[in-house]
């Protein structure tokens, strides 16, 4: 967030007012999100969900994996951090 070639934290605020959804995808984009541990799963959506949340002042509750690379304990690890 706020990096080059990112928006910043009112650039996600005028998205959320435009009626778009904004979701968690990671805190540090790992390259493969299956093959982080638990801990470390937790810890990606965790962060990312915090972070957006204090930008936009509500919950945020949906997800993408970076790459697309899904497997099952990714998920169960979002649910486990609150993303439905």
């Amino acid at each position: 967030i706020g990096t080059r070639t990112f928006l910043g934290a009112r650039g996600i605020r005028e998205l959320t007012r435009r009626g778009h959804v904004v979701g968690a995808h990671s805190m540090t984009h790992p390259s493969r999100m299956a093959d982080l541990g638990e801990s470390a799963l937790r810890r990606e959506w965790r962060d990312s969900r915090a972070s957006l949340e204090d930008i936009l002042g509500a919950e945020v509750a949906v997800a993408s994996v970076p790459g697309g690379l899904y497997a099952p304990h990714v998920g169960r690890a979002a649910a486990a951090e609150g993303i439905r």
